[in-house]
């Protein structure tokens, strides 16, 4: 499922989606598009293959593979049903595409059951609004988005026998991705401005009660705005996500790529490297981006600054602790056992064939406990020194007592007698 171009057709982007029923695969297969439309000279600062390697097809499906990886690793994603995959990703991490907006409707608040809503109900009026809103989620798990919007309609305005309960976020968030769209979606029924709307009054409704989900009823609001090139309110719709959540990564990334097709390279950059903090995958989905690919030489140079930050920043962390190494290690075969160690060997002499994604990942999963093992090492070092030397001085010691002597030949030979073993270890022991 190729990402959506902006300023095309999106009910015709939707229609021509294939639809999926194994979640999982069709976003990993979306992450693979993202991952292979990205250019030889990005992929490159990504991760570390040499430019003449690029243009070979293995090279060229390794590379791919680890980007890919990169972008899904942070959902762990299963296909064991949508509401587990959209619980996977319940902060939207870098794997998450609007093609799958319908996977907001099993996030967080918006899954909680009947019975615990029915609780929290003040009037029969609300109670009697619940039980439509439970009927209109029941519609849009068998695809009945028609009957789905029926159902909304009710809860918010009631009918003959209810007034309806307006102020309910939910109700208006699950009319919104209805006719935001996604795939498989019905296509008849998708309305960008109506479902702008709608996610604008589920942020409303949310702010001062659950203030994550108004922030991604405001970050959904945004994209609704950006596919009807609508930027200023897309962005204006984006930042009020982040105010709320500014740990929010795809509202990083969105306001971003909203600056970048305002044509705001340097303003976008500083966003998307937050984003980028949060989750490495944001580099490659920006990277195989047609908005930012508009400004492929400032991402580059970008992506180039940020690779050589990373790779100073490991090299002074790690400075002391192997400066205490060689003077101690005598035998490289020791430490050659120490992967860590290699690595590190690898990037102090300037990191050649490490990308921004593995130094990143380095530094997010190794780097701790790779700390730990030189440190490990060292002491082992000193330890074994401290102990050779003392054997050695203890042997000076006991050596005369306890030699003998043997002709061999017409040479004498002077050499420790048999119990000579015996008062060097007791000596050292004790």
């Amino acid at each position: 499922m190729a990402d959506y171009i902006w300023g095309t057709g999106y009910p015709q982007y939707l229609q021509n989606q294939a639809y999926v029923k194994d979640v999982t695969t069709a976003m990993r297969s979306a992450a693979r598009d993202t991952a292979g439309a990205i250019g030889d000279s990005t992929r490159s600062l990504l991760v570390g293959i040499e430019q003449g390697a690029a243009t070979t097809a293995v090279a060229q499906r390794e590379a791919t593979d680890r980007l890919v990886e990169a972008q899904m690793e942070t959902a762990q994603l299963t296909a064991e049903g949508l509401g587990r995959v959209a619980g996977a990703i319940d902060d939207l991490h870098s794997c998450f595409r609007w093609g799958f907006s319908q996977m907001l409707a099993g996030i967080g608040a918006m899954n909680d059951s009947l019975q615990s809503l029915i609780r929290v109900a003040k009037t029969p009026a609300q109670t009697a609004a619940y039980e439509q809103f439970e009927i209109a989620r029941d519609a849009f798990r068998q695809q009945l988005f028609g009957e789905c919007l029926e159902a909304l309609g009710r809860a918010i305005n009631g009918d003959h026998t209810s007034p309806g309960y307006k102020l309910e976020w939910r109700f208006h968030e699950l009319e919104a991705i209805v006719r935001l769209g996604f795939a498989g979606c019905d296509v008849s029924l998708v309305d960008p401005a109506k479902s702008e709307q709608s996610f604008l009054l589920a942020a409303r409704y949310a702010k001062t009660d659950s203030p994550k989900e108004a922030a991604r009823a405001f970050l959904s609001a945004g994209w609704a705005a950006f596919i009807q090139q609508k930027l200023p309110d897309a962005l204006r719709h984006t930042e009020a996500a982040i105010q709320l959540d500014d740990r929010l990564g795809e509202a990083l990334f969105q306001a971003a790529k909203v600056r970048m097709a305002l044509g705001q390279p340097g303003q976008a950059l500083p966003v998307l490297r937050q984003a980028i903090e949060l989750d490495r995958g944001y580099a490659v989905k920006a990277a195989g981006d047609s908005v930012f690919q508009q400004f492929n030489s400032d991402l580059d140079s970008f992506l180039a600054a940020l690779r050589s930050e990373k790779l100073k920043g490991l090299q002074e962390r790690v400075a002391g602790p192997l400066s205490e190494l060689p003077p101690l290690a005598s035998k490289a075969q020791a430490v050659a056992r120490y992967s860590f160690l290699v690595q590190m060997q690898s990037l102090a002499a300037g990191g050649r064939g490490w990308g921004l994604m593995d130094l990143m990942q380095f530094e997010r999963e190794r780097f701790e406990s790779g700390l730990k093992e030189i440190r490990i090492l060292v002491d082992q070092l000193r330890q074994s020194k401290e102990e050779l030397e003392q054997v050695v001085a203890v042997e000076r010691e006991v050596k005369e007592p306890y030699q003998e002597q043997k002709t061999v030949g017409e040479e004498v030979v002077v050499k420790p007698g048999r119990w000579f073993r015996k008062a060097v270890t007791e000596r050292v022991t004790h």
